[in-house]
């Protein structure tokens, strides 16, 4: 029966089978908490008027999950403990997706202390480890949260300072080698991207790097929500093939409205705006023709 390593733990298959069947009757509060956190991102990012909603939004079943489930062991009411797993936001620009995790479950504990009384539920120095609703209005604000992922206090739950995608992956990697090499591999590091971060050079090499020195305790979260900047999907880019494997897919998309028909290959796709081009009948427009389909000899591709 194969077995899945988890730091000090190993789970067969089986008994992750029956941890998923102990935890589908919270699904639907899950769900709600979702919701909330989700309405979140939204005010505080329109109230800035700042700040990157989409890579945000997508991760938040991900990072929810990993908590309510238990897989990651955190404690939020003392952030600074040695022995927490490590969080690593690689992509650290969508850190709303962070503080509003942290303000939905931070206001849980605050309404139950204040209800019951029971220490269970404070925060140690809730002035400088809780993070709240209230913190939510200063982002990007001086003396606020910062639009990027910061190590310390109120976010002393990511374990890095990141902010480009890509960004984290090396030092998740380092991370990870530090605690396997110090003995300390029933700590774990959780690192979390997206499919467009992962196309960084950086990620491919920590991701190698990560298989070769055989760190069982990294585990890397990728959000393959397949939209980004690009007019095409993620999924419809494979290295090494000749066509796009995923062209079906945003051929479908592209007549359904969500994004522009892709060309039918890179070579006929003028870089030049179709307004912007010279009348055809010109020498200088035919040149520019030939220049955008024509490829150029292999020993003048310098670029």
């Amino acid at each position: 029966m194969p077995v899945r390593s988890m730091g000090e733990e190993t789970m067969t298959t089986s008994a992750w089978e029956r941890k998923l069947q102990s935890l589908e009757a919270e699904f639907p509060q899950w769900e709600k908490t979702k919701d909330i956190v989700d309405q979140l991102i939204d005010l505080m990012l329109n109230y800035r008027q700042s700040g990157h909603p989409g890579g945000s939004r997508s991760k938040v079943h991900a990072l929810l999950s990993l908590l309510l489930s238990g897989s990651m062991r955190f404690d939020l009411r003392h952030p600074d403990k040695t022995f927490n797993d490590r969080f690593v936001l690689i992509a650290g620009h969508t850190i709303p997706l962070v503080y509003a995790v942290l303000a939905t479950l931070h206001e849980s504990l605050r309404l139950r202390h204040a209800e019951t009384g029971d220490t269970r539920f404070a925060v140690a120095n809730p002035e400088r480890w809780q993070l709240t609703w209230e913190d939510l209005l200063l982002l990007r604000r001086n003396k606020g949260l910062p639009g990027h992922a910061e190590f310390e206090g109120k976010t002393l739950f990511v374990r890095f300072n990141t902010g480009p995608s890509g960004h984290g992956f090396p030092p998740a990697v380092g991370m990870a080698l530090a605690l396997k090499r110090s003995g300390a591999e029933g700590v774990r590091v959780f690192a979390m991207e997206g499919e467009g971060g992962a196309t960084a050079g950086a990620a491919h090499e920590s991701m190698n790097s990560a298989w070769g020195l055989g760190l069982d305790n990294l585990h890397l979260l990728l959000d393959w929500n397949d939209y980004g900047i690009d007019t095409r999907p993620a999924s419809s880019v494979v290295y090494g093939c000749a066509a796009p494997v995923g062209a079906a897919t945003a051929q479908s998309r592209a007549q359904s409205g969500a994004l522009p028909a892709a060309p039918s290959s890179r070579r006929s796709r003028s870089p030049i705006p179709r307004s912007a081009r010279p009348s055809s009948g010109s020498a200088r427009a035919r040149g520019a023709a030939t220049a955008s389909t024509t490829p150029p000899p292999t020993a003048r591709r310098t670029r």
